[in-house]
């Protein structure tokens, strides 16, 4: 478990990253957890392959996420997110989406079923426990 309480926007300066695990930053057997946003320079990630963001009080995803063209599996259950952006969409590689959480959550249809935001048949999206 870490305790990040914030990822420096410089992140975005390491293009060749492939896979980026920020799980569980939180205090140990504890619900207190320092990680609540994203930088939008998480967007120049453009060689990213998996994003995992599973077990933080992320309330939001920033909506350059849409850039993450390479972007095959992205898990950030267990946060505080309440929608997701529709810039997603373009996330034409998504092949796994897992957003399974207790708190509401609200992905439009139009993410789902409409033609912009159709990832194609190979896409896995888990949303168990989610108020959709």
């Amino acid at each position: 478990m870490n305790c990040l309480c914030e990822i420096p926007a410089t992140i975005g300066s390491f293009s060749l990253l492939q896979e980026l695990n920020l799980n569980g930053n939180g205090l140990e057997d504890s619900y207190i957890c320092c990680l609540t946003t994203l930088p939008a320079s998480l967007g120049a990630l453009t060689n990213l392959k998996e994003l995992h963001l599973e077990g933080n009080q992320l309330s939001s995803l920033p909506i350059e996420i849409g850039f993450l063209s390479q972007l095959q599996i992205l898990k950030a259950n267990n946060n505080r997110l309440s929608s997701i952006p529709s810039s997603i969409g373009d996330c034409k590689s998504l092949a796994e989406v897992v957003f399974w959480s207790p708190v509401e959550l609200c992905i439009h249809t139009h993410f789902i079923m409409s033609g912009k935001y159709h990832f194609g048949w190979r896409t896995f999206l888990h949303a168990c426990g989610c108020n959709i």
